[in-house]
């Protein structure tokens, strides 16, 4: 009997161990608290807005409509109704789920016999046994680990997946308003040609001017139409990604944007603290990393365990035909004759040797990405402001020296109304700098892994 009591202690422990990991709850509120400080601190955005009930985000969603929307509004409106995002969040459930399942022992196994004797006076067969898995049982912590830190990557994952969609709104954004207020600029422009193409046919009535001059006035008209319907099917095109990126119903449209772009900052963040940034706050490089130690991690297991593939303990009891009673405990060792595990564990090395060099590629693009992503920006600020502080004045100060000469009959009217559409072209193409400008900053962004503090906007970038 003090044989089987000590036998019997495994099973004990088997028991115990159920009954603890049966406690165990599925609940994504954990790791979307954890996700949601990570994506503040890299975007100053507050995750918890997508969490409210419907009629709260209908409230929140019908408010920021109504008014026109900034880039921080825009962001809003995405977190709380794209259905992307919640597809994103819901991950974090299956994740949780995953690593609870790690933590759950295998149920044990009950298995019994009955077996009918030939002669009619003897008592039948019974026999019936209980039997666990007790590797199951010791290799639990290690599983624990392992499905802690693959859960951790999950979290970076989604938190990466979330940072990518506030910036994929804030490029959106500038986009769709840059080309809204393009398209208003070309007007303008295909205002003044039609001035002059006008002014032209009536010259040439009168015949102050040869067919030449009215034909170049003809087809500067023309070229203005054209650029004008590129550029409502520009902003048309814009409209609708953004539309599609702030998650909101099909139907709706009643949003609006601001007349004007935001002007250019005068600095920025250095080259090197945004590389810094970048190899600190980019949760994809996180993920990667946390997939290195969960590889590493299994890889470290299966050595471990490898000979000892499966074990099983249990007991049974058995009434032969003659009434007798049996019990007594069992045991079942898998011998490792064939498969060792050496397949596995080649396989785990070769994926934690690919874990690094992953790591090692996404170390190279990111330090590109932002290289190239900061060369982009500065570009686009070196010609904004070239725009704002010397063509244009250049070409105001053009169209007002022309106003005084063909007032003293120096020069032509179409002379005038020549300059003047060039000073609205360096407009249009300072708002396409403008628009530019923005839009590399988010993918500057982007690439340092969140918000940086670059968005310092300031409305003005308009005539």
């Amino acid at each position: 009997m003090a044989d089987l009591c000590r036998f019997l202690q495994p099973l004990l422990v088997t028991g115990l161990a159920l009954v603890a990991a049966s406690c165990a709850t599925v609940s994504n509120q954990p790791s979307l608290d954890r996700v949601s400080r990570a994506v503040a601190d890299r975007t100053a955005v507050d995750l918890a807005t997508s969490q409210q009930s419907q009629e709260a985000i209908a409230s929140r969603t019908a408010e920021l409509v109504a008014v026109p929307l900034t880039a921080q509004n825009a962001v809003e409106l995405a977190l709380l109704n794209s259905p992307g995002l919640r597809a994103q969040l819901e991950d974090l459930g299956i994740a949780d789920a995953d690593r609870v399942q790690a933590g759950l022992i295998h149920n044990p196994s009950l298995f019994g016999s009955i077996r009918f004797p030939s002669d009619s006076g003897a008592h039948n067969n019974v026999e019936w046994g209980v039997t666990q898995n007790l590797l199951d049982i010791l290799v639990r912590p290690a599983r624990t680990r392992l499905a802690e830190q693959d859960y951790q990557r999950a979290q970076h994952r989604v938190g990466d997946a979330i940072v990518g969609l506030i910036t994929d709104v804030d490029a959106a954004y500038f986009a769709a308003l840059g080309t809204q207020q393009i398209a208003a600029m070309t007007e303008k422009m295909l205002d003044a040609a039609r001035v002059s193409e006008e002014l032209a046919g009536r010259f040439r009535e009168a015949g102050n001017v040869s067919l030449l001059e009215l034909t170049l006035e003809q087809a500067a008209a023309a070229e203005a139409e054209l650029a004008l319907t590129r550029s409502r099917t520009d902003a048309v095109m814009a409209r609708e990604h953004l539309q599609r990126l702030l998650g909101l119903p099909a139907g709706s449209r009643n949003w609006r944007l601001p007349d004007s772009l935001p002007n250019v900052p005068d600095s920025a963040p250095s080259l090197n603290t945004l590389l810094a940034q970048a190899f600190e706050r980019r949760l994809d490089l996180a993920a990667a990393r946390a997939e290195s130690s969960v590889v590493a991690e299994a890889l470290s297991t299966t050595r471990r365990w490898r000979w000892t593939s499966g074990v099983e303990v249990g007991i049974n009891q058995e009434r032969d035909t003659d009434g007798t009673r049996v019990i007594g405990p069992n045991l079942s060792v898998e011998l490792p004759l064939f498969d060792r595990r050496q397949a596995a564990i080649a396989r785990l090395e070769a994926q934690a040797r690919q874990s690094q060099d992953r790591i090692g590629a996404l170390e190279i693009r990111i330090h590109s990405e932002v290289e190239q992503g900061y060369a982009l920006l500065q570009a686009q600020r070196a010609m904004a402001t070239t725009y704002r502080d010397r063509l244009i004045p250049l070409r105001t100060q053009v169209v007002e020296q022309s106003q005084l000469e063909q007032n003293y009959m120096l020069i032509g009217i179409f002379q005038v109304l020549q300059a003047k559409q060039q000073e609205y072209d360096a407009y249009r193409r300072y708002l396409e700098a403008t628009r530019d400008y923005w839009m590399a900053q988010a993918e500057l962004s982007r690439a340092v892994g969140g918000g940086v503090g670059l968005l310092t906007a300031s409305p003005g970038a308009t005539k």
